[in-house]
């Protein structure tokens, strides 16, 4: 049941879960108590005029008590300790919408020594738009050189597929510091403070391991000691940014960060190597332990993976010699695509696409229908050049 209520100027009258009726004196306080009101926090109005009405009650195993706290495995969190997160777990329990990935944020940030960042990392958070993965994980963005080498110092590389850390004991946990020792990450106000001729990339950190939240920059960065650069985003548009943070490259991307390891990297290669019919599986996966090339002029009949994309296997790619990193050139030939390395003299290219961190290339739906679209290519190599046409099927 809903908790309703009615308001008067004196008074309000509210209906809890229960079927309970509370008649409630509102005095000085009607100001505050129609702010919550608005923000649909009718559990706020009883705690606030009236303490001992709010009883305990458990929610999907939480247990949510009447002082602004939770009872979760075994230990409370206060909303004093963790400004604003706890307040929005209760809200999302009443309202029956998703919190897993919150309570997983929550035992997280409970890892972290600074006082600091645990009672202003999440207000920060939902300011700067900064997104929480589905293990609990905080996704922010970094901006950096071409030659993907920090802003800050142009000495520190941040490689697609690597840790970048910091000795906790040298970053500067004092929020007052506008710019100071540490790794800073943030939301997409923070990156467009960079040149536009910055790279984006997509860094992944544990709560634990954030060290301060300044107080500068509209509160739009933090410093931290230790993230994943888990990806490169083509430009630091928000939408850009929703759409690939869905993907589980990113949302569910799960991490042992005490011995600096992603645990399912290879989730996205299993999902590839699937796609490769089976008369080819097993030499694939020969080639790929022996970390030898497949013998040239072999051809593939490769099917599309999620969203209709067509993901080439490293196994391919380094037919080319390309590696993580390397830029591509795509030609477009009488339907048929052409991926070089180095680009042969005379000929013009339609996009260049860069080699992922698992050496692989994914070309998208609408970059397909451009030969024809559909669920299977074929895919050759011959000389320097990755060869893709429309398939019939997986024959």
């Amino acid at each position: 049941m809903t908790m309703q209520y009615t308001l008067t100027a004196q008074t309000i009258t509210i209906v809890d879960e229960q079927k309970n009726v509370h008649t409630l004196s509102i005095g000085d306080k009607f100001k505050q108590v129609l702010d919550y009101l608005k923000a649909g926090k009718i559990q706020k109005v009883l705690t606030l005029l009236s303490p001992k009405a709010c009883v305990e009650r458990v929610i999907k195993g939480i247990k949510i008590l009447a002082d602004d706290a939770i009872e979760y495995n075994g230990k409370k969190y206060t909303e004093r300790e963790y400004c604003g997160l706890i307040d929005y777990i209760i809200q999302c329990a009443d309202r029956k919408t998703p919190y897993d990935y919150l309570l997983k944020f929550l035992d997280n940030l409970s890892l972290n020594p600074d006082t600091n960042s645990r009672i202003n990392l999440f207000m920060f958070m939902q300011q700067a738009g900064i997104k929480i993965t589905e293990n609990g994980y905080i996704a922010s963005k970094k901006a950096v050189n071409q030659d993907y080498m920090s802003h800050h110092d142009r000495r520190t590389l941040h490689k697609v597929g690597t840790f970048v850390s910091f000795p906790r004991e040298k970053c500067d946990s004092n929020p007052n510091s506008a710019c100071s020792t540490g790794l800073h990450s943030g939301g997409s106000a923070y990156v467009n403070s960079f040149n536009s001729n910055s790279r984006y990339l997509v860094t992944i950190i544990h709560p634990k391991d954030v060290v301060c939240v300044p107080k500068d920059c509209t509160y739009q960065k933090m410093r931290a000691c230790l993230y994943y650069i888990a990806g490169e985003l083509d430009s630091n548009d928000s939408k850009v940014w929703d759409v690939a943070f869905m993907s589980d490259k990113y949302n569910k991307i799960l991490i042992d960060f005490d011995k600096m390891k992603v645990i399912n990297e290879k989730a996205e290669y299993k999902a590839v190597e699937k796609s490769i019919d089976k008369q080819n599986k097993k030499a694939v996966k020969r080639q790929i332990k022996a970390k030898t090339p497949v013998k040239q002029n072999k051809s593939w009949s490769i099917k599309t993976i999620s969203r209709n994309r067509l993901s080439l296997p490293s196994t391919i790619v380094k037919m080319i010699n390309a590696e993580p990193g390397d830029d591509i050139s795509l030609v477009l030939e009488k339907n048929t695509f052409y991926l070089y390395k180095k680009l042969p003299k005379g000929m013009e290219e339609e996009c260049v696409y860069k080699v992922d961190r698992d050496n692989q290339l994914c070309l998208s739906e609408m970059r397909l229908k451009e030969i024809g679209g559909g669920l299977f290519f074929k895919v050759s190599v011959d000389k320097n050049a990755i060869i893709i046409q429309k398939s019939n099927g997986g024959k």
